[in-house]
């Protein structure tokens, strides 16, 4: 995700930690020039502003979402709000005159717009390079904020503990069951919610997808109509793409329920599902859920990559 030129390697070997600008951030569209460490910041994906936090560094417009644990501060009137997750108020942005903006998974369409405004990065991880990128994310904020040693810290932290689960794993497999409206769909490796298992270090029971998943601004207008033929199509190829996964026996099913995630309280019944009781993994208890939340609305954030390897370990254990 990151270029840093020649100059600006020179000076930092030269000057230890010392800060040096500008700082060329290579991102999922491109490559961003930053001149200086950013003063007044936007951010509109709630990953990188966890990961700002973690940081140190405090954003001045924040998308109007749900925040929680150590973002929950950013509910308040202080903070401005510059639109939705999705839709950026641009007119609320350029009020603002920040020098970075920061975009990332569903707001990633609207690069293009607020690039006119300030420079933009869009540090959406790649659905089939996850854990790398998420990363290359951190130490790229550390090297735009002159925070080096404290994103070196966060990503270190991050290597550590996957290395730790998959001593334990060793050659085990999974399926990422996403569970939405009553039902449940089995995401591999490349779709969206399949990079949990690169988080884990696990292996995947189905194969990869051959062109890994990414956002559009047509993504959600590009979904067939409920009940229509084209989303009975869709329904029938979702169940045969479980009944497959589950018969191939996964040694776990890492769950992550939509419903749960956005507020709801049913989450979906896995017990009433037959391809996945049927499986062994089912029936000895292997079944780790992710924090809905975390993993629908900031999956690329240390906090959450930390709690769910901590908690897998946890599982692991307790597993033998």
């Amino acid at each position: 995700m990151r270029i840093i030129p020649l100059v600006l390697a020179a000076l930092l070997g030269a000057a230890g930690t010392a800060y040096a600008a500008p700082v060329e951030v290579r991102h999922a569209q491109g490559v961003t020039t930053v001149a200086e460490a950013p003063a007044r910041t936007v951010v509109f994906d709630l990953a990188a502003l966890d990961n700002l936090h973690a940081l140190g560094v405090e954003a001045v417009g924040v998308p109007d979402a749900r925040f929680a644990g150590a973002l929950e501060h950013y509910a308040d009137a202080r903070y401005a709000k510059v639109g939705t997750l999705f839709e950026p108020d641009l007119d609320a942005v350029r009020a603002l005159a920040p020098d970075l903006i920061i975009v990332g998974d569903r707001s990633a369409p609207s690069y293009g717009a607020l690039a006119e405004i300030a420079p933009t990065l869009d540090l959406t991880p790649a659905a089939d390079n996850f854990f790398n990128d998420v990363l290359a994310g951190i130490e790229s904020l550390g090297q735009v904020y002159d925070r080096q040693a404290q994103a070196t810290a966060l990503a270190t932290e991050l290597r550590e503990l996957r290395a730790g689960v998959a001593a334990q794993a060793g050659a085990l497999d999974a399926v990422v069951l996403f569970g939405v409206g009553g039902n449940v769909m089995a995401h591999p490796p490349g779709q969206r919610f399949g990079t949990p298992l690169d988080v884990l270090g696990l292996g995947s029971t189905l194969p990869a997808l051959d062109t890994p998943w990414v956002r559009t601004a047509e993504t959600r207008s590009a979904r067939p109509q409920p009940g229509s033929p084209a989303a009975q199509v869709d329904r029938t190829m979702r169940a045969q793409e479980l009944a497959y996964a589950m018969q191939a026996e996964p040694d776990w099913l890492v769950v992550l329920d939509r419903a749960l995630a956005t507020g709801g309280t049913e989450a979906t019944d896995l017990a009433g599902i037959a391809p996945v009781t049927a499986t062994a993994a089912w029936q000895a208890g292997r079944v780790f859920h992710l924090d809905p939340a975390g993993w629908y609305l900031a999956a690329g954030s240390h906090t959450v990559l930390r709690d769910t390897l901590n908690a897998f370990a946890e599982a692991l254990e307790q597993a033998r």
